[in-house]
């Protein structure tokens, strides 16, 4: 797992305006950040795009493609704001799409709609953190009279299909809902081809195409970690493939000290595996360092699991 901090920089591509006030016009901004070495591409969430000159950037040409349905509002990226967003513009009753797609990790790793909390992030690393909590309370049991409870050995292939069978139920959950809500959900990745048209190519197999006429489309696709440019990267993962590993981690150095280096490291060590932080500077850096105190200290004991 890779960790650094650096300042974020942004590339203006070219503004949009908001049909209820053609006055406004707004920046589309792609901020480039490296966040925790996972040199993440954010895209700032759009309200609506009215773009007479769609950027050069992202786009793709127009092949062989089949019908091309018109919605009123298209929502690009199906994680919480992605979901949230399609959901309530029926409650309106426009008519939407949702598309959302993942592109497979450096390591194959991939999931369903969602977003990060639901498959890479709050949820999995949730489970995993009660499962060491768990597992280091059991040892206080028989100070309560649960005088036969003994702590076994953990299987680290059980947790991993305890939390893939959560997310999973998660997923279909999600499916239902926009379905209820009569929202178009397409399983694809997205790029625009011209002003208000999308194009759709399957996230499976990248040969089945469709263009999509939106009159206002919202961008909503979130972060993803971003491997840095450096000898030896590939051999190391992200928070994208740690809680889906099919074998346990082991031995551990989480590079880096924001909230996902720590998290991730915390409910490693108290799964028993050995684990090494390496800090540039000093821990959660952008966080009040006095309220941090408390927590960052026991890290620099010797004595400790991390």
């Amino acid at each position: 797992m890779f960790s650094s901090q650096q300042n974020a920089f942004r590339c203006d591509i070219g503004t949009v305006t908001y049909p209820g006030n053609p006055q406004s016009k707004w920046k589309l901004i792609f901020p480039f950040k490296v966040k925790h070495l996972f040199f993440v591409l954010e895209i700032r969430a759009i309200r609506s795009l009215q773009k007479h000159n769609p950027p050069t950037y992202g786009r793709c040409a127009i092949t062989h493609t089949s019908s091309s349905p018109e919605y009123d509002l298209v929502v690009i990226g199906g994680g919480s704001g992605g979901l949230a967003c399609s959901k309530a513009a029926r409650e309106f009753g426009a008519s939407v799409a949702l598309i959302d797609g993942v592109t497979p990790s450096p390591h194959g790793t991939t999931w369903g709609i969602g977003g990060t909390c639901t498959n890479v992030g709050c949820i999995p690393k949730k489970l995993m953190h009660l499962a060491g909590i768990v597992g280091r309370e059991v040892g206080h049991a028989p100070q309560y009279g649960w005088l036969k409870v003994e702590k076994g050995e953990h299987s680290w292939e059980t947790l991993v299909k305890v939390v893939s069978d959560r997310i999973r139920a998660n997923n279909w959950i999600y499916r239902v809902q926009l379905n209820e809500k009569k929202v178009m959900l397409y399983t694809a990745l997205a790029c625009f081809v011209g002003n208000r048209t999308i194009k759709t190519v399957s996230a499976d197999n990248r040969k089945t195409e469709l263009i999509l006429h939106a009159k206002n489309v919202v961008v909503a696709t979130g972060l993803r970690p971003r491997y840095p440019d450096i000898p030896g990267a590939k051999y190391g993962i992200t928070s994208d493939d740690l809680f889906s590993l099919s074998k346990p981690p082991g031995r551990t150095l989480v590079v880096g000290a924001s909230y996902v280096a720590l998290e991730c490291a915390g409910f490693l060590a108290h799964l028993g595996f050995p684990v090494h932080l390496l800090i540039r500077s000093r821990p959660l850096k952008p966080f009040d360092q006095k309220l941090l105190a408390p927590f960052v200290s026991p890290l620099q004991d010797p004595h400790k699991p991390i």
